[in-house]
């Protein structure tokens, strides 16, 4: 036996000891590259999970506002329907509302900016609701004006819809930055796959060659010994990286199969399979891939492709196969050594990210906001299909140019200053200009850019939006020229006012002096015309004849109608004076008063009166004594002949919702106090008549009055804001009725 000297021993250990350096360096890269294709496919996933949410959530705030609008043209169709068919659409919307509202914030947990978007738009919606039932509130009035409450509920949803496009823009610029981050991953996974697969075929074959070159130096004393210690660790090498080895006699057509080769074919007993039955494992369009590359080799010294192989369970499975033509000294091919790795992950992991990335083209493309990206130095350098469409100009054209090209001229300027500022600084870029379409018009955009930085703050690349604003921009136009519009007839308005009110306080002077006048000047000669006449009368008695003592008697009564008409036009002009003091007023007291002043008539004719518990209330006492007495004393002055008067007194307290006054507080409470006699009655036709100046059902002849007692009680009611009716039938009797709110209530 042949034995190694000191020095080529000494050799023979280094190579051991390289080799098995060697072996440590391929395992530990195998197992990198593994943990590297995990981290990248689990961050792949990530990604789109993350643009399938943001979808989700996109998706949810359009079916949200179309349910909105559909739901408020719902409601307004059923507005004036019968109630038990608007509460059952009410319930039903404002149910799906706040469903909808709990999804929208279930899908934007965690995420600040959007939850207080949700929490906005749960506040949004209450008023929708609220502004709903008091639309139907007022509606359940024929002749109520609900113009008022449809523009607050259209305004209510136009603010959802700004929220939503906000809402949806933050969303859209997280979606783009997940594209970003698939994209790079897409590039950068396959890119990893290859270049790992490679220095991992390079290593283990560099490994396998190596340790064969091992093999022949030991066959000298102890080379079988080594060669079985080299083989060990080629193989374990290629078992730890889960490739298969064949040995080809290309003189003889033998082939040597390893165990894992047979697994990758989906055989379990190598001393079992043939070299033909490992072929006819090839997919049919395959095939000829695998006999090309196999012919090619014997020319080129090498072999490598990547093919399809079938299972008998009929799945499909990709290899790629490597392999090394050795030739003898006259160069004649002796031998084929090779691998084979199952790729069949790393090719569905490609094909998933393939997949993947059409798709998020597509979204991105079908997005409607137009999305762009610029390199560190704000270099336009991608623009998706929107941006196309809408310019109608293509990459190049935009970067032969420019991108400004498309701003107004106005824009144009400001736009540039605004971009090259925040390139320079790395703050957001946020600017409103407009775009020229492919028509030539000009719209309204809000583009904004956020730049994606590395982990030391250095700017790797910028990520922009521009959003249609067009509707909205005019919209607020419209609203500043309508609230110009609104400030100019309020200052025109409020100069009419003041004129009004210069107006209203020199009549108010005027009114003051005339009361002056009709409280002095003109009582005094009606006065002295009595005195004389009556004067006259006593002392010429005797002298005077019928026909002149009648002359005189009636120009004493006409002076004292014309005094008493006076007395009451200060009654009804006092009134008017709103300075009086409210304070609290017990209508029993005030009503027993008021019947004491009539005990004399009453007893005379006999006449019947019954009262209920009054209220007490804050009022002005002197205004409503003055109003029993004007009412009682009608009741008492109407009363039929051959019928004993019967008065009454009833109260009840009632909702503001049953009252069907203009001005009535549908919110409040009223007190009604009706006084109802079975006098002569009048007709229903009259009952907004009675209640003005000087209007008589009944000659001076028939009934004394000034036709001034019921208009001073309707101008009672009003400085007390409340309401005064009245109803009646002839023959019958009448019945007033006064309301007074209940939140003037002591």
């Amino acid at each position: 036996m042949l034995t190694l000297s000191y020095k080529e021993r000494g050799k023979m250990k280094n190579r051991r000891t390289f080799s098995d350096l060697l072996f440590i360096i391929i395992v530990l890269f195998l197992a990198f590259a593994s943990f590297i294709s995990y981290q990248r496919i689990t961050k792949q996933n990530q990604a789109s999970n993350l643009v399938a949410h943001a979808n989700l959530v996109r998706f949810k705030l359009g079916e949200t506002l179309t349910f909105l609008r559909s739901a408020e043209k719902r409601i307004q169709d059923s507005m004036h329907a019968e109630q038990e068919a608007f509460n059952v659409y009410l319930q039903k919307d404002s149910l799906r509302a706040n469903q909808i509202l709990h999804e929208l914030d279930s899908l934007v947990h965690g995420d600040k900016h959007q939850q207080a978007g949700t929490l906005q738009l749960g506040t949004l919606l209450h008023k929708w609701q609220a502004n709903i039932h008091d639309e139907r509130t007022r509606a359940i009035k024929s002749s109520a004006d609900l113009s008022n409450y449809i523009s607050e509920g259209q305004a209510i949803l136009n603010r959802v819809q700004l929220l939503f496009v906000e809402m949806r823009h933050v969303e859209d610029e997280q979606l783009l930055q997940k594209i970003q981050e698939k994209d790079r991953s897409a590039l950068l996974i396959p890119l990893y796959v290859l270049v790992f697969s490679f220095i991992a075929i390079f290593l283990v074959t560099g490994t396998y060659f190596r340790l064969r070159s091992e093999t022949r130096l030991r066959l000298l004393a102890d080379a079988r010994y080594q060669s079985q210690e080299a083989e060990s660790r080629s193989r374990l090498a290629i078992e730890a990286a889960r490739m298969g080895t064949f040995d080809w006699d290309l003189q003889n057509q033998h082939f040597l199969s390893s165990e894992r080769l047979v697994e990758i074919f989906g055989y379990h007993d190598a001393g079992k399979v043939g070299h033909q039955d490992l072929i006819d494992r090839f997919h049919p369009d395959d095939k000829q891939i695998r006999d090309e590359a196999v012919d090619n080799s014997f020319t080129i010294g090498s072999l490598k492709y990547e093919a399809r192989i079938i299972w008998p369970d009929k799945s499909v499975h990709w290899i790629n196969v490597y392999g090394k033509i050795f030739a003898d000294e006259a160069r004649k091919i002796k031998r084929m050594y090779g691998t084979v790795v199952d790729i069949t992950p790393q090719k569905i992991a490609l094909d998933e990210i393939k997949e993947s990335e059409a798709k998020f083209r597509l979204l991105a493309n079908a997005m409607p906001q137009q999305i762009w990206t610029a390199d560190n130095k704000g270099n336009l350098n991608y623009c998706n299909q929107a941006v196309f469409d809408f310019s109608g100009l293509s990459f190049s054209d935009l970067e032969k140019r420019g991108w400004t090209s498309i701003v107004h001229p106005d824009e144009q300027k400001e736009n540039i200053k605004t971009w090259i500022e925040s390139v320079k600084t790395g703050s957001e870029f946020i600017f409103e200009h407009r775009f020229r379409n492919v028509n030539g018009e000009y719209r309204w955009q809000l583009s904004r850019a956020i730049p994606q930085k590395d982990g030391e703050g250095n700017i790797q690349m910028w990520i922009g939006t521009s959003t249609d604003i067009q509707e909205q921009k005019h919209f607020m136009q419209d609203l500043e020229r309508k609230v110009f519009e609104r400030t100019q007839s309020l200052n025109f308005a409020n100069l009419s006012l003041k004129l009004t009110v210069s107006q209203l306080e020199q009549t108010n002077a005027e009114l003051a002096s005339f009361n002056y006048i009709a409280s002095h000047d003109l009582q005094e000669p009606l006065r002295k015309i009595k005195a004389f006449s009556k004067r006259i009368e006593d002392l010429e008695r005797e002298s005077l004849t019928d026909p002149s003592r009648d002359y005189f008697n009636r120009i004493i009564q006409a002076a004292t109608r014309m005094q008493n008409l006076i007395d009451a036009f200060l009654s009804y002009s006092q009134t008017s004076n709103t300075r009086a003091i409210f304070e609290p007023a017990d209508f029993n007291t005030i009503f027993g008063e008021v019947k004491n002043e009539f005990a004399d008539i009453i007893e005379q004719k006999n006449i019947c009166i019954e009262c209920q518990t009054l209220p007490v209330l804050k009022g002005i006492p002197i205004q409503i004594s003055q109003l029993f007495t004007n009412l009682i004393g009608n009741a008492i002055k109407y009363s039929r002949t051959g019928v004993q008067p019967k008065i009454e007194i009833l109260a009840e307290e009632i909702e503001g919702t049953n009252l069907f006054f203009e001005e009535v507080d549908i919110e409040d409470q009223y007190w009604k106090i009706s006084i109802r006699d079975n006098g002569i009655g009048f007709d229903q036709v009259y009952e907004n008549q009675i209640f003005e100046l000087f209007q008589r059902l009944h000659s001076r002849q028939e009934y004394e009055g000034t036709g001034i007692g019921l208009a001073i009680c309707k101008k009672i009611m009003r400085n007390h804001k409340g309401f005064i009716s009245a109803s009646g039938q002839i023959g019958t009797g009448a019945v007033f009725s006064m309301y007074f709110p209940s939140l003037s209530e002591s």
